[in-house]
């Protein structure tokens, strides 16, 4: 939740090459996608955790749980930055936060110097992230970083190049470079736009949400680009008072679905609720931050499997 990422897209979220688009890969074509000359309108969903879960095999489950619900295309974190050199109250270690500790990271950073892993716990697991979605016909999008410190993200760049300030990380030229060289794949010519929605943390209502929606997809149609509802959520209200101190009348299923009505009107490209929640791995249940949509909860009929059929039918 509330990750705003920088994203390079793999596995067939836009890929064109020399002017050219590659087979089974998704492409920009006007405010759509597309895929083999078809439009691709899709639903999908969040699962920042795939990534470091040491089972390749949960990986799979939540996969397959994804798929039979009419979801199409996953994101999930293609960064995890660790410290081998840090300061108690200065410089963290990054990469336990949320999902808990893992041994999986891809950068490490030694007294500012990065080295990126290469190894099983490392980019190869993307690698299998990459197969297993390709075999079950699931698309997949890689975020890069994160522009908030958990598993590292922008600030560690900041942290470890001597910078002072959060942004500092967009502006100079160290840092952005470190990061582009970090890069997993460059493909040309990736040009969509994102947003997310949680108005429970910016003291906003769900109607807001709904007006927030309907101005992105016009966006979309104005500058003719596809736009992503990339992050959405609205919390349960045991957690919207145990966290924020309020509580609210409207539950998960109205706030929700009005925003997701108002994506399928306005023919939102892409709309990515945060996030999937499955049963059945080897540790019990997925990860739940107060926003995480279990398969097997009452709304995850209207929110998911429901939704997923108006979202993909072919004539959106």
């Amino acid at each position: 939740m509330l990750f705003r990422s920088l994203l390079v897209p793999l596995v067939a979220a836009t890929a064109t090459l020399a002017g050219r688009t590659l087979p089974g890969f998704a492409y920009a074509s006007g405010e759509n996608f597309a895929i083999n000359g078809q439009k691709f309108y899709y639903f999908g969903t969040n699962a920042y955790w795939f990534s470091f879960l040491s089972d390749i095999n949960d990986v799979s489950i939540a996969m397959d749980q994804a798929k039979a619900a009419g979801i199409k295309v996953i994101r999930t974190w293609g960064f995890r930055e660790v410290n081998a050199t840090y300061v108690p109250g200065g410089l963290p270690k990054y990469g336990d936060e949320g999902a808990g500790p893992s041994t999986i990271y891809f950068q490490k950073w030694t007294d500012g110097v990065p080295a990126i892993n290469y190894g099983d716990n490392g980019l190869k697991r993307l690698d299998q992230i990459v197969t297993l979605a390709e075999k079950k016909g699931l698309k997949i999008i890689f975020a890069l970083t994160n522009n908030w410190a958990d598993y590292g993200g922008s600030d560690v760049y900041v942290a470890n190049l001597g910078g002072k300030y959060h942004d500092d990380f967009y502006t100079n030229s160290a840092m952005k470079s470190a990061w582009k060289n970090e890069g997993i794949l460059r493909l040309p010519n990736i040009d969509f736009g994102t947003f997310h929605l949680y108005p429970d943390w910016w003291s906003k209502t769900p109607e807001w949400g709904t007006n927030f929606t309907i101005a992105h997809a016009k966006l979309q149609n104005k500058v003719r680009k596809p736009v992503i509802s990339e992050e959405y959520g609205w919390l349960l209200d045991s957690d919207r008072q145990a966290w924020l101190g309020r509580s609210s009348n409207v539950t998960r299923n109205e706030a929700i679905g009005a925003w997701q009505a108002a994506a399928i009107k306005y023919k939102i490209a892409g709309d990515m609720y945060w996030q999937l929640g499955v049963d059945g791995l080897s540790f019990g249940n997925s990860t739940n931050d107060g926003f995480t949509i279990f398969m097997k909860s009452p709304e995850a009929k209207q929110l998911i499997f429901e939704h997923a059929k108006k979202m993909n039918r072919p004539a959106y």
